[in-house]
């Protein structure tokens, strides 16, 4: 029996993996104004980011519809968390560890349901950006969190031959690049620019449409929770 789960647990990597391999890009940027996300999408009318109770933003990676039940589910439990708490205080650590949970249980346990081909990064922007709170939840279930600007989804190169390291090269330099551009002190249209420069970066910015949204840390500060989540032009 432990052969049958392992190669069940196996074939679900591989499944879900081939999704991802087709995510578009995103990137979250934190600064001193807030917290910008930047995300391709091959949809002109479908969002990839979506306001979490205000001051939470929840960005997918993967298929769309799984996608939508992680954000929503996450949406859920805020509400339900804010039915006793103000929208300055319901937290993104309690938030995650609902969708962790869900995400580990899609995987593991293989004999109810399909398989989500999504994962997920929360955003969490604070008064003081020493405070934020910036996590990737992997398609296992698995919390990373970070405090850098970072990209996820991978760049397509529908040219190369070799499937197996199809563009392996420019996600290294995309993500090098990132890292080298990254200044917390740029405005958020002065980190626009830069990235839109970046030559590197190009798939998100000829993407079929680009979301830009800012978590705007002032609107934090004066507890205009309402006003936090933001969708630019670009």
């Amino acid at each position: 029996m432990s052969e049958i789960i392992e190669y069940s647990l196996r074939k679900r990597e591989e499944d879900i993996k081939r999704i991802l391999q087709d995510a578009s890009l995103f990137i979250v940027w934190p600064c001193e104004e807030g917290v910008l996300v930047l995300a391709a999408n091959k949809d002109r009318r479908e969002n990839r980011t979506h306001s979490i109770f205000d001051r939470i933003a929840c960005i997918t990676l993967g298929g769309f519809s799984a996608g939508t039940i992680l954000w929503q589910d996450a949406a859920l439990r805020a509400s339900m968390e804010g039915f006793n708490l103000s929208r300055g205080d319901v937290s993104c650590r309690i938030l995650i560890k609902g969708t962790s949970a869900l995400l580990s249980e899609s995987f593991h346990n293989f004999r109810q349901g399909p398989v989500f081909g999504a994962e997920v990064v929360f955003v969490e922007v604070a008064s003081e950006r020493a405070d934020d709170y910036l996590a990737y939840v992997n398609f296992r279930g698995f919390i990373q969190t970070f405090n850098e600007a970072k990209m996820f989804g991978r760049i397509q190169v529908p040219d190369v031959r070799d499937v197996r390291n199809e563009g392996r090269a420019e996600n290294e330099l995309a993500h090098q690049r990132i890292k080298a551009l990254w200044e917390p002190d740029l405005s958020t249209e002065q980190a626009i620019d830069s990235l839109r420069q970046e030559q590197s970066l190009a798939n998100i910015f000829s993407s079929t449409r680009v979301e830009a949204i800012l978590l705007d840390r002032k609107m934090v500060k004066e507890e205009k929770f309402n006003k936090t989540f933001k969708r630019l032009a670009i």
